[in-house]
């Protein structure tokens, strides 16, 4: 856990930004209208990524907030937003928590404040399970994914991942590999994996200078967000979701000014969808969930 704690000491030791602006009022509600399948799951492909054989990774009990950069009480509004939408589609999410895990950073300059994270911190936040499944899940960001969070954007993240037993999977020892390996005790379905993805840390950069524009309630459910899904990074996104507030690389005021209907819809359906499923499968899924949420309202 000593990346984490290196990761929480930079994040810490950076300046104290102004205040975004005041928080908004009651969110619009956005109704969806016309989304085909093949558009639904488009959308569930960018919100909701991973590589094609991979495996989606979510929060559990470890999930654990921290603002920096913010005084209060505007600090408070983004934790209130982020904390609400967790506790809204994380079972076992508690009330408090000691060892942050998640850091939103409020910066004037976002590239500055990520080259001297990754200086002090290369491997972001990367820690390796009690049993090993999968080393590649260990890996620091490489060189496509540092050059993503390089570009000047309103908004970037990374998120870090670890990989454990699914349930009802033996881990044993393999004295020809010497590591854990898993083991298949039950499996339900041919489409489960032995695995499931869970993540372990993420850093979102906020540049308050290129954020201009949006307030500050709005932006706090684009990160609540980004925090739960975890979607790609420099894509563009359906209006019907708080995603598309930075379409294009800029602030778009047309963007819905909070979570909507979809946005809710998505986050549940990635709770609730089977997680020891490769991504493809599970997105599949996830798009079916949101299509029949959206059907009934």
């Amino acid at each position: 856990m000593r990346k984490l704690f290196c990761l929480a000491f930079v994040l810490a030791a950076l300046p104290i930004m102004p205040a975004l602006g005041a928080d908004p009022g009651n969110d619009e509600t956005i109704i969806v209208h016309g989304m085909t399948p093949q558009v639904v799951r488009r959308e569930i492909d960018k919100l909701a990524s991973a590589p094609w054989n991979h495996q989606l990774a979510r929060w559990g009990a470890n999930f654990c907030p921290r603002v920096v950069g913010l005084p209060d009480p505007y600090q408070t509004v983004v934790m209130e937003h982020v904390e609400r939408a967790a506790q809204a589609v994380i079972s076992d999410a508690t009330a408090k928590c000691a060892r942050p895990n998640v850091f939103i950073l409020f910066t004037e300059d976002g590239t500055a404040a990520f080259e001297q994270i990754l200086d002090r911190a290369p491997m972001l936040g990367n820690t390796s399970p009690l049993v090993a499944i999968d080393t590649s899940d260990f890996q620091p960001p490489g060189d496509d994914d540092i050059a993503d969070l390089k570009v000047e954007r309103s908004v970037r993240w990374y998120r870090s991942t670890v990989t454990d037993p699914a349930p009802g999977v033996a881990a044993v020892w393999d004295p020809r590999f010497h590591r854990f390996v898993a083991t298949n005790n039950v499996k339900i379905s041919q489409q489960e994996k032995d695995t499931v993805a869970h993540v372990s840390s993420l850093m979102v950069i906020v540049d308050t200078q290129r954020a201009t524009g949006a307030r500050l309630g709005q932006l706090a459910d684009y990160i609540a967000f980004v925090v739960l899904a975890g979607p790609k990074l420099g894509e563009d996104f359906s209006p019907v979701s708080i995603m598309s507030l930075f379409d294009g690389g800029r602030f778009n005021p047309a963007a819905p000014e909070g979570l909507t209907p979809f946005d809710h819809a998505v986050l549940n359906a990635l709770y609730d969808a089977d997680p020891a499923r490769e991504a493809h499968d599970e997105q599949a899924e996830i798009a079916s969930r949101v299509r029949s949420t959206l059907a009934r309202h």
